[in-house]
């Protein structure tokens, strides 16, 4: 009989796995690091985490809650339009992903591998079905479409940059990407285009900062 998941005990583990991660990254991270760490057993590490893929989609997940939160108490944009709402979360993000120094090893760990680029995509898909959960079935197919031809765009972007060693601009990649969103879309809101311009950066570098402390500790 498999054992019963204590979700308390499960949410410690994850929290300092997710400290690892971003510490060693995904390939260098074993489940007995993890598992010394927290004091447990491997099996009970691999009873709540059979795959290391869980820990990236969760953290993603997580993430994209937390800046939901975020966005939707912001005075910079218009919470009541979904699209505006998707890109803003969308951005924030990107931000937290790409400029953040605390998680550098997971970043390139991630960015290096096709398999978890793309597991990241599928997982913001399922994530922005459920966030627009009361939108029309039409522009939810349309936003998923969407989001797997921007973002898979730009991690190829950002992958070429670190191959080559050119400077990764997540101003203009940001840009790009809502700028095919909006052509997948049809949509030609010159606000959304812009939504990347409405946040002041000393704001967003808070908000990055407030994450870490909130999913890493």
């Amino acid at each position: 009989m498999a054992k019963p998941k204590n979700t308390e005990e499960r949410n410690r583990i994850e929290r300092i796995a997710f400290r690892i991660l971003t510490d060693k990254g995904v390939s260098s991270t074993s489940f007995a690091d993890i598992a010394s760490r927290a004091g447990v057993t491997r099996s009970l590490v691999q009873h709540y985490f059979p795959k290391k893929d869980i820990f990236i989609e969760d953290f993603i997940r997580r993430c994209l809650n937390e800046i939901s939160s975020i966005v939707e108490d912001s005075p910079y944009i218009d919470a009541a339009n979904p699209i505006e709402r998707l890109y803003a979360v969308g951005y924030i993000q990107f931000e937290f992903l790409l400029y953040n120094r605390q998680m550098e090893n997971l970043k390139q760990d991630i960015l290096r591998t096709r398999d978890n680029t793309m597991l990241i995509v599928d997982d913001v898909i399922m994530w922005a079905m459920d966030y627009l959960e009361e939108e029309d079935d039409r522009l939810k197919d349309s936003v998923a479409e969407a989001i797997r031809y921007s973002m898979g765009g730009a991690f190829e972007q950002i992958y070429a940059c670190l191959e080559k060693g050119w400077p990764i601009d997540g101003d203009r990649i940001s840009e790009q990407v809502i700028r095919m969103m909006n052509a997948s879309l049809g949509y030609t809101s010159e606000d959304a285009i812009s939504v990347p311009r409405k946040f002041p950066k000393d704001w967003v570098a808070e908000q990055v900062q407030a994450l870490n402390q909130k999913l890493l500790g």
